[in-house]
Formats: C-alpha cells, sequence, structure tokens
C-alpha cells in the first residue's frame, strides 16, 4: 500500500505540473487560488478514471483489481468512506479478511469522527457473525450521529445476543425520536410480549 501511495502522489504531481504548465503558458499570472483549483481538477480527473476502471473490474469479476484501484481511490480521498467500504466488502466477499481488515483500519485511521466509517466496519462484524464486535463499532457510530434507518441494526444486534432489556430500551429511544417508526414499534412489541427478534 505503502507503495501505492507513493505511486498515485508521483502522478499527481505530475499531472499538477502539467496542468499548471499548460494555465502558465495561457496566463502566466496564476495565482496560488488558481494553481489549488488546478490540482483539485487534476484530482477529480484520477478520481473518475479510477471510479471507472474500478466498475469495470467490478462487473467483469476480477474483484481483487477493483480493490487495488478502489485502495488508489482513497489515497487519492481519504474521507471516501464509500469506495473504503466497498474495498473492504470485495475483499472480504473473496475470503480476504486480512485485507479487509486492514482497509477497514484505514477508513477509520483517516475517518476517526465519521458514524459511517464506524457502521460499515460493524456491518462487517455482523455479517461474519461477530456480534459483539460488531456491537462496539455500531455503538461508535451511534455515538458519533448516525442517524436513519441504519440505527436498527444496532437493535437487531443486541436482541440476536440476547441482550433483551437493552434491545427494548434502544428501541423505545427510537420511538421516542420518531413515534412513526414502524420498525421500531414492531420490535419494541415483540420483545415486551417475548416473542423473538424479527429477522433483518
Amino acid at each position: 500500500m505503502a507503495a501505492k501511495g507513493v505511486l498515485m502522489r508521483v502522478l499527481l504531481a505530475a499531472c499538477g505540473v502539467l496542468l499548471a504548465g499548460l494555465t502558465w503558458a495561457v496566463e502566466p499570472a496564476v495565482t496560488p487560488a488558481q494553481a489549488r483549483a488546478i490540482s483539485a481538477e487534476c484530482v477529480e480527473v484520477l478520481l473518475q478514471i479510477n471510479q471507472s476502471l474500478s466498475d469495470n473490474y467490478y462487473h467483469a469479476g476480477a474483484f481483487m483489481k477493483a480493490v487495488d484501484v478502489l485502495e488508489r481511490i482513497v489515497v487519492l480521498d481519504p474521507h471516501d468512506v464509500q469506495s473504503y467500504a466497498s474495498a473492504a466488502w470485495l475483499a472480504w466477499s473473496s475470503k480476504d479478511h486480512d485485507r479487509a481488515l486492514a482497509i477497514y483500519d484505514r477508513l477509520i485511521a483517516a475517518n476517526p469522527d465519521s458514524p459511517d466509517a464506524y457502521f460499515e466496519v460493524g456491518l462487517y462484524y455482523t455479517r461474519v457473525q461477530q456480534d459483539e464486535a460488531a456491537l462496539r463499532w455500531l455503538a461508535g457510530a451511534l455515538a458519533r450521529g448516525l442517524a436513519g434507518p441504519r440505527r436498527h441494526l444496532y437493535g437487531h444486534t443486541l436482541a440476536r445476543v440476547g441482550r433483551t432489556a437493552e434491545a427494548r430500551a434502544f428501541w423505545h429511544t427510537l420511538l421516542a425520536d420518531d413515534p412513526a417508526n414502524e420498525v421500531a414499534k414492531r420490535e419494541a412489541a415483540r420483545l415486551t410480549q417475548g416473542q423473538p427478534p424479527a429477522p433483518e
């Protein structure tokens, strides 16, 4: 990964120099703001090229090549949570859990305050049936402001590991926030009546 990062920075620098040179040829008085805009345009071009390439590899079934490209994308944009998540998903779906976990580590290191980043790691652990680990990461996502239906995964996972009282309290918390939340209504009622949680 370090070698890939160095290569990407070299390509980015070369692209920036080329575009800056072309701009200088047209207008010598390039301001620092204009130079930054040129650099940003260069990054955007490289992102588009790599995203297209990743899609092509994915649809061709060359999943690990797609992972390689997605890892180049996050060098260019370390805050692109979806590209990290896609790379990790493709890696663990291809049975390379070590690589997936390494990708998740970089995701969190680059995005320590992102609820989306924490949710993706929690989702991974639910998929590999490590629910206690999943709960820790999902709790981290909630603490960082995770919103919307993705919060439901925490309640489902609590119930699945037998932490019924906590699950029931969680569903009631969601209902207090949104009384029209039908999933929270259903799950709170099931747990109150002693019924098993519904399939996710």
